[in-house]
């Protein structure tokens, strides 16, 4: 539930949000909005892939030097509508390196989307002649703030689908092969056919990095806990900072580690990310009802 006290407070979920400040783009002396396309300044550009939200165009926009260093969960709603919820450690850093100014990096596979879907969506409510307000929550406990009111009121720019614009969904063969002068045809099967050796397998799934962070927070909820590895062994992880130690080996996984295995989902078994840290540990932990059920990733949850 979301409740407007007045101008500059409003209760989402019985939280107080506090107005930071209002969104607008910098515009030109005609009073449009300036529009930028900085693809072509990444160095690789030309041999990278745009990710679902990287076309452009981009917009600027920044908030004030108060909030630099401040922690917790911010709130951005258009009217009497709430948009996105996110977490963030630093909310100056956030809008100003991240949101309102994009970098080229970031509008390529293996940057940050999240940026990019953002900025989209703010230059789109403007351009439909709306205004998107900043409210902020500040919090020590912002990650579990934010989990808590995304399971409640999922948010309509959370997740992997934008509701003002429309992505194709990924479904792309990223292959490195040993000797082999072309890339293979899409298939369902991991190695290519013709009986050369690939390290990597077909990838299958769309993960935003919403979805990503979800399944971290999962991860996080049930540290301690037993799962068990595809043949019955049990064993349990500790979390430390933005990775895993397991309880049965040496080997630690990152969350990096994680976001990778998750685009080969669903998985049916080891191969696909067997180029992977600990790729049996990641097939237990990313095919069990506990990290997964919420958000729906796989066709064939445990």
């Amino acid at each position: 539930m979301i409740i407007f006290r007045n101008e500059d407070l409003v209760e989402i979920e019985g939280i107080q949000f506090h107005y930071v400040q209002e969104l607008n783009p910098d515009r030109d002396p005609t009073g449009q909005i300036k529009q930028f396309m900085p693809q072509t300044r990444y160095t690789k550009h030309a041999t990278s892939k745009i990710n679902p939200y990287g076309k452009g165009p981009f917009c600027k926009f920044s908030i004030n030097s108060e909030w630099a260093g401040r922690s917790g969960v911010y709130a951005l709603i258009s009217g009497k509508e709430l948009l996105y919820i996110g977490e963030c450690v630093d909310l100056r850093k956030r809008y100003n390196m991240g949101y309102g100014n994009i970098s080229p990096k970031n509008c390529f596979r293996g940057g940050q989307p999240t940026n990019c879907k953002i900025n989209t969506m703010v230059i789109s409510e403007y351009t439909k002649g709306n205004k998107v307000a900043l409210y902020f929550h500040e919090t020590g406990e912002h990650k579990l703030v934010e989990s808590r009111l995304l399971i409640s009121l999922k948010p309509p720019y959370n997740g992997s689908v934008m509701r003002s614009f429309s992505t194709s969904a990924i479904d792309e063969v990223s292959v490195q092969c040993v000797n082999v002068d072309e890339v293979p045809t899409k298939t369902s099967k991991h190695d290519d056919r013709s009986g050369n050796s690939c390290k990597n397998a077909v990838k299958r799934s769309n993960i935003s990095d919403h979805d990503i962070d979800m399944i971290w927070r999962n991860i996080v909820s049930h540290e301690g806990e037993t799962f068990y590895k595809k043949r019955g062994e049990p064993f349990k992880y500790s979390v430390i900072a933005n990775r895993i130690k397991l309880s049965t080996t040496n080997r630690d996984i990152s969350k990096g580690v994680f976001q990778q295995a998750l685009e080969y989902m669903p998985l049916e078994k080891t191969t696909p990310i067997q180029h992977l840290q600990a790729p049996s540990y990641l097939f237990a932990i990313l095919t069990d009802r506990r990290i997964l059920q919420p958000i729906n990733l796989s066709d064939s949850i445990r």
